[in-house]
């Protein structure tokens, strides 16, 4: 666990590793070493078996309760690499013109999923709810 200035930061850090075979990703491995997983997924990717490999850096912040995830390596089999910076000819290009994202809208639920919803909610409340009565009478008896 990372320690900064005398004190813990709940932080907890793991690498997953993932191998792509019959069109779906599948998890081989949990490492706590960045440098295993790594090696793990390059072990994949020289077998047989599999097309693809990647590696997911995991950040788990249990103070808040959220996770960070980042793909800190992925490769295929027989992709070309791609140079990461294309050589520009600044005297035949123009300036590139930068504009703002458009805001992203919130997909709003539809009515249907809503009430598919609702029903699942409440039969899990009264399925629950009967299941605690049930333990209650089994325990204690039945009311006299």
């Amino acid at each position: 666990m990372p320690v900064h200035w005398g004190w813990i930061m709940s932080s907890e850090t793991s690498f997953e590793v993932q191998s792509f075979k019959d069109g779906g990703w599948k998890t081989e491995a949990v490492c706590r070493d960045k440098q295993d997983a790594l090696a793990q997924a390059r072990d994949i990717l020289s077998g047989r078996h599999a097309n693809a490999a990647k590696v997911i850096e995991e950040t788990f912040d249990s103070e808040t309760g959220n996770s960070r995830y980042k793909i800190v390596f992925k490769e295929e089999k027989g992709a070309e690499k791609k140079p990461k910076y294309r050589k520009i000819d600044r005297k035949k290009s123009e300036p590139a013109i930068k504009t703002a994202p458009a805001p992203k809208r919130k997909k709003k639920e539809s009515a249907t999923k809503a009430i598919v919803r609702l029903v699942v909610v409440l039969g899990g409340l009264l399925l629950g709810g009967t299941a605690l009565i049930a333990v209650y009478i089994t325990y204690f008896g039945p009311a006299q």
